[in-house]
């Protein structure tokens, strides 16, 4: 059996600390945050001026069809007027009207209680973490026999096999099955190709891929996202060895922000990316959505 590639499994998780940001960082962290997203080509983010829109045409998923950077104004008559005009958006696009909202930083500051107000239902929301302090020790030290890491850059075009197998992992890593699975595939290797911001950090395991994640850096900014290990190498640090390769390489290439998303409940993530030197960023993100 292959011992744990990074971490310690029986050191305690260390709790996540919280750092506060101005809120034009924040804004730019979230519409970074959004247009990675866009490394899948046929996805499209639009500057609606007061927030912005992610939307993909094939997939249905609130994630990849929501508006964020909210910022409207607190008049009533014309804060109604905005919400028709964007509902319209929705309607036009096929798809139910999801916001993100950031607590400290939409407009206005009562925008939550107004959704709620008109029948939109919250979710569980989740947090942005912003690395503090990058790893020290050199996460390709004292690998266990027989593992393997390697990166990817965008700009070229990769190995199809490779690709198939990354995509397997992240499929089993993330539940994706069916016709799913398959435009995983092609996203994945069109991603690559196209954008050089776009880097992948593979971990294998006798030749088969186990563990995954991403990167995409514009702006001086890193969003690291898709990280995610096979279900039977669980628990074995392989996702946190990724992460500490990938962070790593985001700061050695001058990444003045280093960042990760995290669902709310997903404690033992948060305390994960904590140990690894990832700090909260301000209060939970909201999600609402209508219906």
């Amino acid at each position: 059996m292959t011992t744990s590639a990074a971490t310690d499994p029986n050191r305690p998780a260390a709790e996540p600390s919280t750092v506060w940001l101005d809120p034009e960082t924040v804004r730019f962290l979230e519409r970074h945050q959004a247009t990675c997203s866009t490394d899948v080509a046929r996805r499209e983010l639009i500057d609606l001026g007061d927030a912005f829109l992610l939307h993909d045409p094939l997939d249905a998923d609130p994630a990849f069809n929501r508006i964020g950077g909210v910022r409207w104004p607190e008049d009533g008559v014309t804060f109604e007027g905005r919400l028709r005009t964007v509902m319209d958006v929705f309607r036009a696009l096929d798809r139910r009207p999801c916001f993100w909202l950031s607590p400290e930083h939409s407009e206005p500051a009562d925008l939550a209680m107004r959704f709620v107000g008109r029948g939109f239902t919250e979710g569980r929301g989740g947090f942005l973490m912003l690395l503090e302090q990058t790893p020290s020790q050199d996460p390709l030290v004292g690998l266990a026999p027989g593992v393997r890491v390697q990166r990817l850059r965008g700009g070229r075009r990769p190995e199809g096999e490779l690709v198939g197998g990354i995509a397997d992992a992240l499929s089993d890593a993330f539940g994706i099955d069916g016709s799913a699975r398959r435009q995983l595939e092609i996203d994945i290797d069109d991603g690559l190709r196209r954008l050089p911001g776009v880097s992948l950090c593979i971990v294998t395991v006798d030749d088969g891929v186990v563990a995954v994640g991403k990167s995409h850096t514009r702006d001086a900014a890193t969003y690291l996202s898709a990280i995610g290990s096979r279900a039977a190498f669980a628990r074995r640090g392989y996702g946190s060895l990724v992460t500490r390769v990938l962070a790593r390489d985001a700061a050695a290439a001058g990444s003045r922000w280093i960042f990760l998303g995290v669902d709310a409940d997903n404690m033992p993530a948060r305390r994960l990316y904590s140990g690894l030197g990832f700090a909260i960023v301000g209060a939970r993100a909201r999600d609402f959505l209508l219906g």
